[in-house]
């Protein structure tokens, strides 16, 4: 995939890929939407340079580290979709994303929603947290 400049969409889900290619992001500095669905991704660390992308899609997959998803350069992300992975906290970066409209992290082992305090301000709009362990901290 290098080079495709001009690429908007991509979308490879239920391929059994446990790595996306190195650079992804930055070689393709078009891209808007990406659907990486029901792989076995670990990481997402390939889209670390990703301005352009708006929806970003990688429910069912393998992601545990939060720390593996580059969230700080996609600063035009509007819909986050990972649902049933292995997460067990959201990314610090999350409070970054000042467009954020749609974040579905169901299915998850989260247990605190921390990293969402700096999107109150925000866009958002849609939130799903259904599925996860979370703690009760007014208790």
């Amino acid at each position: 995939l290098e080079e495709l400049v001009e690429l908007r969409v991509l979308e490879a889900g239920g391929n059994k890929l446990t790595a996306l290619p190195d650079s992804l992001g930055s070689s393709c500095p078009a891209l808007e939407v990406l659907d990486v669905s029901r792989n076995k991704l670990t990481s997402l660390a390939a889209m670390s340079d990703a301005p352009s992308l708006l929806v970003l899609k990688a429910d069912d997959n393998l992601l545990a580290d939060a720390e593996e998803i580059p969230l700080d350069t996609m600063p035009r992300l509007k819909s986050l979709s990972m649902s049933n992975n292995l997460l067990t906290e959201l990314p610090e970066a999350l409070g970054q994303l000042q467009y954020l409209e749609a974040l579905n992290v169901a299915g998850n082992k989260v247990t605190s929603l921390g990293a969402m305090a700096e999107l109150k301000d925000k866009t958002l709009k849609t939130v799903v947290l259904d599925g996860n362990p979370l703690e009760d901290k007014n208790r």
